[in-house]
């Protein structure tokens, strides 16, 4: 097998740099790739670039020994050696599956698989070592992009008859008649409720140009929660909103 090949792989649990942590479902990238060793003086080592959370995989000799170092050749924990029960769960988790390279029996038996796991951002170096031969392995891993749990409610005064549902981790935007300098304030009933920004309502065909966009954070009482919202000049307006279930991990 020569180059790399990559398998995405759907996963509920996210591995930070201290341990692997229940999470959103990521896609979480796992590579495969054929040690190289006895390479020549001066040839530039093999190159993978991970996200933190993936998962490497390298086939290399049986019982080659694997090290991994940072620039000035010191142990480092920026990438992290797997045991095969480990990489198994790892590999596993959510409706992922072990790639189908790795569980491939058409290697020879002088040849086996390790693995490893990319726990924070940064250039490590893979030394392999079999005999008098050597082969180096540049990793690089970058942070995988924030993912955002919640989701972005826009609700309007035309709606205050139905029920606003809301998880935790969603931004209300509320688009009621006014200016940003009205002098708003939000209540909830129950729960709790923060104001985090007033603007403008965007112009367009069916926005009038007198309205505003109030953005708030919100945590609704159980089972059922009242949402205030008081313009300076004595209008108020009320929403019903309850909570929503966040999917578990």
């Amino acid at each position: 097998m020569a180059g790399l090949c990559r398998g995405i792989v759907l996963t509920s649990c996210l591995m930070t740099s201290s341990a692997w942590a229940c999470s959103i479902a990521i896609e979480r990238e796992q590579t495969t790739v054929y040690g190289q060793l006895g390479t020549a003086p001066g040839q530039l080592p093999q190159e993978v670039e991970l996200k933190t959370g993936d998962l490497l995989s390298v086939l290399a000799p049986r019982g080659a020994r694997m090290r991994v170092v940072d620039t000035n050749d010191k142990d480092a924990v920026t990438v992290v050696q797997l045991d095969e029960q480990r990489y198994q769960v790892l590999s596993t988790q959510g409706r992922g599956a072990v790639p189908v390279e790795v569980r491939a029996e058409a290697y020879p038996k002088s040849l086996s698989w390790q693995h490893f796991g990319a726990a924070a951002s940064g250039v490590v170096y893979l030394r392999l070592a079999a005999g008098k031969e050597r082969g180096v392995v540049r990793v690089r891993v970058v942070e995988r992009p924030a993912v955002r749990r919640g989701s972005d409610v826009v609700w309007t005064d035309a709606l205050q008859t139905e029920p606003i549902y809301l998880t935790q981790f969603d931004i209300l935007t509320l688009d009621l008649p006014g200016g940003p300098g009205d002098g708003w304030q939000v209540h909830a009933r129950s729960g709790k409720a923060v104001l985090k920004s007033a603007s403008q309502a965007a112009a367009g065909v069916n926005v009038s140009p007198d309205r505003v966009w109030l953005k708030l954070e919100m945590v609704p009482g159980s089972p059922e929660d009242e949402l205030s919202v008081r313009r300076g000049s004595g209008e108020i307006y009320r929403f019903v909103v309850r909570p929503k279930p966040v999917p578990a991990c």
